[in-house]
């Protein structure tokens, strides 16, 4: 009879889990791995014949952060003293990539390189995951973002979600995402939508609008003379995001949040536009666009964009005629010009209808950007007495000469970190410091 050995740790997928779930071991596997390839940034990173700065930052991140990337969304819920002993080997390849001096303080060397620390990077792993998952209903784990799990004082491991509402709560945001269609309602190869995108043979710059304008007429007058024509246009500027579906006279418009992209508002305007035609129950109708990304979109069979696919499984499931026409924007097309008006007075109407449900896509990259904004946060907290923070007051990275050196490149980043041999060698040395 075989005896079973006992072991307190189980290696699945790359991750080593431990009986605690404490991920100490894994984290010191982990640790290891990456300072066996930390050699390679060493042997490249010379001081004077090494390799420039932004190709040993790409190996590095090829080489090593990758091994941390992978399986921080699960592993990023350990205590953070764990965790931060991963630091080192974050500051220590980006210290090699950029030539910085050994006694160059961490912040400036990240922000010099416009490199963000290990946390920034696994709280954005984190929220870009969960995103993606929250608004899959056939996720396994989708019943998991309804629930409110009840606070205790017991000493039991931090979940993914816990960490997920941790983020949400540092950077302020909140999740209403459109749902993501796994299957479509029809078989994608069995139906495509009508787009009339004829328009695109003339260019503006050399043909006149009023040609163009004409063509245009033409072909409604010959192809879609019992259509009902319903013109839909976005706008997106500092003061938010908005669009509107003309009909005639009447005219709708929408505001959706601030950080949404063009994309999703012309998306959405079609999608809102085949809805007035389904709830008006217009036998024909024809539904023009100056967006050509969003129409090209409809015509993909597997889109991933959300609002493009609840587009298509609406169109698909109803009996009314749809079809689409692209036209150029600012050529004089009266209902265009109407549109793309009530656009942009949608973006600060009161009186517009509020969209809250956006894509993924438009969440994460918000997510991103607040993200971002709490490592530029902590840099405005540090001291005056930091020589970097004294001329570099964004976190964004910094332009090199072009042709500059490996040592050119060296001597620009310690002067600018305000640490070299000449000024700061002494704390190697223990020697006396140099006057000032």
């Amino acid at each position: 009879m075989t005896q079973l050995n006992f072991s307190e740790n189980l290696r699945i997928l790359g991750l080593t889990f431990d009986h605690k779930l404490s991920w100490k071991t894994h984290i010191k596997k982990l640790k290891t791995s990456c300072m066996g390839r930390m050699n390679i940034i060493k042997t490249l990173s010379n001081l004077s014949w090494g390799s420039d700065q932004n190709s040993l930052i790409l190996i590095y991140k090829s080489l090593i952060l990758s091994l941390m990337n992978y399986g921080s969304v699960i592993y990023g819920t350990a205590k953070a003293t764990t965790l931060s002993s991963l630091d080192p080997i974050h500051n220590q390849g980006i210290r090699l990539a950029t030539g910085s001096f050994k006694t160059s303080p961490v912040a400036s060397i990240l922000c010099n390189a416009g490199e963000p620390p290990l946390q920034i990077i696994r709280d954005n792993n984190t929220i870009k995951y969960m995103i993606k998952i929250s608004n899959q209903p056939k996720h396994i784990s989708f019943s998991n973002f309804h629930q409110n799990f009840p606070y205790t004082k017991a000493k039991t491991p931090t979940t993914i979600f816990e960490n997920f509402n941790r983020i949400k709560k540092n950077i302020n945001l909140n999740i209403d995402l459109t749902k993501k269609s796994l299957f479509p309602i029809q078989a994608p190869w069995t139906w495509s939508p009508d787009i009339n995108t004829d328009l695109l043979k003339y260019n503006k710059d050399t043909t006149a609008n009023s040609s163009i304008v004409a063509l245009f007429y033409e072909s409604v007058e010959f192809l879609y003379y019992d259509y009902t024509l319903i013109y839909t246009n976005a706008s997106k500027n500092i003061n938010g995001t908005g669009f509107a579906i003309v009909d005639g006279q009447q005219a709708k418009t929408f505001r959706l949040p601030s950080f949404s992209s063009i994309f999703t508002a012309e998306s959405y305007a079609l999608y809102m536009a085949v809805q007035f035609v389904v709830q008006s129950d217009y036998k024909y109708s024809l539904i023009i666009s100056d967006s050509l990304s969003a129409l090209i979109s409809l015509q993909d069979h597997h889109p991933q964009n959300e609002v493009i696919q609840l587009t298509k499984d609406l169109i698909s499931s109803s009996k009314n005629k749809i079809k689409f026409m692209w036209v150029p924007s600012h050529i004089g097309i009266p209902g265009n010009e109407k549109a793309d008006k009530m656009a942009n007075e949608a973006v600060t109407s009161t009186t517009s209808t509020i969209i809250n449900k956006i894509p993924s896509k438009d969440l994460i990259n918000e997510a991103h950007k607040r993200i971002i904004k709490t490592w530029q946060n902590h840099w405005d907290s540090i001291p005056s007495s930091n020589k970097l923070r004294n001329i570099k007051k964004s976190i964004s990275k910094w332009a090199y000469p072009e042709n500059a050196s490996r040592r050119e490149q060296i001597v620009i980043n310690r002067s600018r970190i305000g640490h070299s041999h000449i000024t700061h060698s002494y704390l190697i040395t223990k020697e006396t410091p140099p006057l000032v």
